[in-house]
């Protein structure tokens, strides 16, 4: 009996000491707030130059004939390493606070308090997309001398599998090798042509994920918004069914 009982007692400690163990406490949010509008940090529309100097050279292409499709360049999914991803948030950053990346297409790093209204656009800079990624968003990117089958391809692909996401042309993070980019929160795709077999599984897999992947609210900076987005046929508002008449 008193073997029983000092086992017992011990498998007790054991469960409580791998409980502990297995439990995270992360830090408390002290971030600046997302959301909330306010002149002396973000507004969406006060010292945007920070960000972009509003040139149309990010969203111009200048050749008379678009890239070529090449379907021996193979498409690469790349995965960033997040830091304590059980606790990591990213850093809201007021817009007197200049914000660089080290990779030029990132995918989970710091961004504005505000981010940007779902749809597509002509350009927007990734201070304000990231923060979209952070709220389980899939980022379309293309270079704007892409094939346009191939982009208007990917746009119907994407457009029909969530209403959480960014179009955005960007002449100067991608190149002629592969042209187009999916972003989801830690990873991105880059292509130079468009495989539905490579895409739609990408979107499943990575789409609203994030630290605030369940938060749905729309968000503010619109500006060069060519089109808000819509929720695709078969799903909701929250996206709770993913690509839901989209087929490989």
């Amino acid at each position: 009996m008193k073997l029983y009982v000092f086992m017992l007692f011990y498998l007790l400690q054991v469960g409580t000491i791998i409980q502990l163990a297995l439990s995270v406490t992360c830090p408390e949010d002290n971030r600046v707030k997302m959301g909330v509008e306010d002149a002396n940090c973000d507004d969406a529309n006060t010292n945007l130059t920070m960000d972009w100097d509003g040139s149309a050279v990010n969203y111009t292409c200048y050749s008379t004939v678009p890239f070529e499709i090449n379907l021996d360049i193979k498409t690469l999914i790349e995965h960033d390493t997040i830091p304590n991803p059980e606790c990591y948030m990213p850093p809201h950053y007021c817009m007197n606070i200049k914000v660089d990346y080290p990779n030029m297409l990132p995918t989970y790093q710091g961004h504005r308090p505000l981010w940007a209204v779902f749809g597509e656009y002509y350009f927007v800079p990734p201070q304000r997309w990231l923060h979209n990624v952070e709220h389980g968003s899939i980022v379309m990117l293309y270079h704007p001398c892409a094939n346009p089958i191939m982009v208007n391809k990917l746009r119907k692909l994407v457009t029909g599998c969530i209403r959480k996401h960014v179009i955005a042309r960007d002449s100067m993070r991608l190149t002629e090798e592969r042209p187009l980019a999916l972003i989801a929160w830690g990873v991105r795709m880059t292509m130079n042509f468009v495989d539905t077999s490579e895409v739609i599984p990408f979107i499943m897999k990575y789409a609203l994920r994030g630290p605030e992947a369940h938060y749905s609210k729309e968000g503010q900076y619109s500006h060069e918004l060519i089109r808000k987005a819509a929720i695709p046929f078969g799903s909701t508002y929250d996206d709770s069914k993913l690509c839901p008449f989209v087929y490989i």
